[in-house]
């Protein structure tokens, strides 16, 4: 005698349901690929305005430091930029009776190649790139208040800061 066997109590997934499932895999697998996606962009957006700021922060730091520091200084304007020089009075130790040291600083920024350089008695360094625009006022020599203008500008942000900068009137170099 022969045995029929019974297909209902088998246990496995029609090629229907295979085909949903796979269907509605890749639908979720598609959503989760366009967040990172996202997520990715947002970050690179968040990255570039981070180091927009970063950049007018550190030159914002470095312009106010050597500007209420100076006993004198000039801006002077040329067809490639600007170039601010600052004289800065320096006391080699505190409580000596030694004569303050005047140290020369300079701040190029170049139209060329988009850079606001600094150079003290250590060298050259570069403080911001992509500087789209700088304006110290007018070439001359600086008043007490020097008002300084930069804009940072990256292929995706455009950042600007506008500083108010007093330099100490008592700073004035020794005769």
């Amino acid at each position: 005698m022969k045995r029929q066997r019974s297909h209902g109590n088998q246990g496995g997934f029609t090629l229907i349901e295979l085909i949903i499932a796979m269907g509605i895999g890749g639908i979720l697998l598609g959503v989760v690929t366009v967040m990172l996606l996202q997520m990715n962009r947002l970050t690179i957006l968040h990255q570039d305005a981070l180091r927009a700021s970063h950049q007018l922060q550190q030159a914002a730091s470095l312009l106010n430091r050597d500007v209420v520091g100076a006993a004198s200084g000039a801006v002077t304007a040329s067809a490639d930029g600007v170039t601010l020089t600052l004289d800065i009075l320096t006391i080699p130790t505190f409580g000596a009776v030694d004569e303050p040291i005047t140290t020369t600083v300079t701040y190029v920024y170049s139209e060329a190649d988009q850079t606001l350089r600094r150079t003290d008695s250590l060298g050259p360094s570069i403080i911001s790139r992509q500087v789209t625009e700088l304006d110290l006022g007018p070439s001359g020599p600086i008043s007490s208040t020097l008002w300084v203008t930069m804009t940072v500008t990256s292929p995706v942000h455009e950042q600007q800061m506008t500083l108010e900068l007093h330099r100490r009137l008592d700073a004035t170099p020794p005769e």
